[in-house]
């Protein structure tokens, strides 16, 4: 996590977090660590207790399973004072990008989203089509709630 001055005025804390997919956490993945340790149902609770213990004021996640982000993120973060935002890849195994911010201290200017697909399939002939990975991202040009600041922040690759 990353504490940043705007200014000299003011700072504010983001945390950027590739929080693992269910569908890639595959033991035979992740050899290190036990298969027990890899399930939602134990793993989700603890990410939820490390963000809140860090209590960041912008919050990057990645490889967010859309229904841990509506069961799970999307009502205790909003509870707790956050706005949010996600973008779910284009693929079937439903994860994506969510970005949480503080309501009290930014405003939400505008947001834009990126489907690398898209940009791909533009740019690639039909040899590189390989490299087309449903990766997408989102991002938020924030206002902070004090004159004359702005900051964009963004999140990718899930």
């Amino acid at each position: 996590m990353a504490t940043l001055a705007s200014s000299g005025r003011q700072s504010f804390s983001v945390l950027s977090w590739n929080i693992l997919s269910r569908h890639y956490a595959r033991p035979e993945w992740h050899r290190h660590v036990s298969p027990r340790q890899l399930t939602n149902t134990r793993r989700i609770p603890m990410i939820e207790r490390q963000i809140r213990a860090l209590s960041p004021d912008i919050i990057c996640l990645q490889e967010v399973d859309s229904e841990v982000f509506v069961a799970r993120l999307f009502e205790p973060f909003d509870s707790l004072g956050y706005g949010a935002v996600f973008k779910e890849r284009p693929n079937t195994h439903g994860d994506g990008c969510a970005i949480f911010f503080r309501k009290a201290l930014f405003s939400e200017v505008s947001k834009f989203e990126v489907d690398h697909n898209e940009l791909f399939r533009r740019a690639v002939t039909r040899c590189q089509r390989s490299l087309i990975t449903n990766n997408v991202g989102v991002g938020l040009v924030l206002e902070l709630q004090s004159p004359d600041v702005s900051t964009v922040a963004g999140g990718g690759g899930g």
